[in-house]
């Protein structure tokens, strides 16, 4: 199952905190199908685990990407279909969506939803630097 929005949670001290995803799943198998499930998880699945190959922390930068962008645009990078149905088109620069977001994230929030998983971060950690005020290098 991927990360999805409602798996994020604000604490009263300003945390932000992922929620169980094992137990969203059991909670979810108990009132739903799993074909249901696969459809409703999928703007924030990444490409790899719909076709079910390897996967990596790099699925999660994808979903994390995919939530970000949809925070940052107000809505899904490639619409509210399965992520391998989208359009194989240039997404639009961030900073034409939103003005007032940082360039790097602009630069860097659409390498986290590449279809290719070698195109995308290494890691969450990079996404981490980034959101902080760092700059990494594009080819990175």
């Amino acid at each position: 199952m991927a990360l999805r929005p409602e798996n994020i949670w604000w604490t009263d001290d300003g945390r932000v905190v992922l929620t169980d995803l094992g137990l969203a799943r059991v909670e979810g198998l108990s009132s739903r199908t799993a074909s249901s499930l696969l459809l409703e998880a999928s703007p924030y699945q990444s490409p790899e685990q719909v076709l079910q190959t390897v996967v990596d922390q790099r699925s999660d930068v994808y979903a994390v990407g995919t939530i970000l962008w949809h925070a940052c645009a107000g809505a899904l990078p490639f619409g509210d279909g399965h992520a391998l149905l989208r359009e194989h088109r240039p997404l639009p620069n961030l900073r034409a969506l939103r003005s007032d977001i940082p360039e790097s994230w602009a630069d860097f929030i659409p390498r986290c939803i590449e279809e290719n998983v070698e195109s995308r971060p290494q890691s969450v950690v990079d996404l981490a630097f980034v959101l902080r005020g760092g700059s990494l290098a594009l080819d990175q």
